[in-house]
């Protein structure tokens, strides 16, 4: 999947230098994203002894629901062809919760107490778009359409005392997920629909849903995660509304 798109991305975009004309816009964006899921992941993980060291599997629940915004260029080729390139802060907040982690090797479980962390950062989206009405007939367009995504961030409060974990035999204590940093990147693609209302010939506003899947998770050191983890499946859905100002 992630090839195909990387292809159909870069057959479409270098048809742009050969475009005779096309509109430029700018967009700004404000929108709501239900929150951020990590659906399968998996590092070292080292115990309360530090001796057994093994592959666990984890499942970090979604993240609670918060607002984002983001500034994009799209460029229309033709009347129905957009393109798009764009960027988006967001800030996803993963509360409190038991995580079940699996050893890969045996499948024995091993429940740990995660205490909230938040993933902060910038979200990139290059695509295109196909609108299946004009606007100038119908007044409201309607577009369907794909995203490459990468985001690119911060995990907060990823420290790991094992002393601490040692002395009181489990993972709630006092210094155990309290400050640090460390990063992480997601790759993904998002398939999208939405519509568009001109306002005048410079300005028009809109509305977009999309469904944000990511294939390629890497973060660094996340508590007894001492060596980093990494994914191949997570999501996230999101709804914005935008203005567009055309040059």
């Amino acid at each position: 999947m992630k090839k195909i798109l990387l292809t159909l991305l870069i057959i479409s975009f270098s048809s742009i230098a050969t475009a005779g004309k096309g509109a430029t816009s700018v967009r700004l964006s404000l929108g709501y994203s239900d929150g951020l899921s990590f659906d399968s992941v998996e590092g070292d993980e080292f115990s309360t002894t530090l001796t057994n060291l093994g592959v666990y599997r984890a499942e970090l629940s979604k993240s609670k629901s918060n607002a984002f915004y983001g500034l994009g260029i799209n460029y229309s080729q033709t009347d129905n062809l957009d393109y798009n390139f764009g960027v988006s802060r967001y800030n996803h907040t993963f509360a409190d919760q038991n995580v079940q982690l699996t050893e890969v090797a045996t499948g024995n479980p091993n429940s740990h107490f995660f205490p909230e962390f938040d993933v902060r950062g910038y979200l990139f989206n290059l695509g295109l778009s196909y609108k299946f009405s004009k606007e100038e007939i119908e007044k409201v367009s309607y577009y369907a359409g794909i995203d490459a995504l990468y985001f690119s961030g911060k995990m907060t409060n990823t420290n790991y005392n094992a002393a601490s974990v040692i002395a009181t035999g489990s993972f709630q204590g006092s210094d155990y997920g309290k400050g640090g940093t460390s990063n992480i990147t997601l790759k993904g693609y998002m398939p999208k629909v939405g519509l568009i209302y001109p306002i005048n010939k410079k300005v028009k506003i809109g509305a977009e849903y999309g469904a944000m899947k990511f294939y390629d998770i890497d973060g660094g050191a996340m508590r007894s995660f001492m060596n980093g983890f990494t994914g191949d499946s997570g999501s996230a859905n999101r709804v914005m509304a935008f203005v567009d100002y055309k040059f």
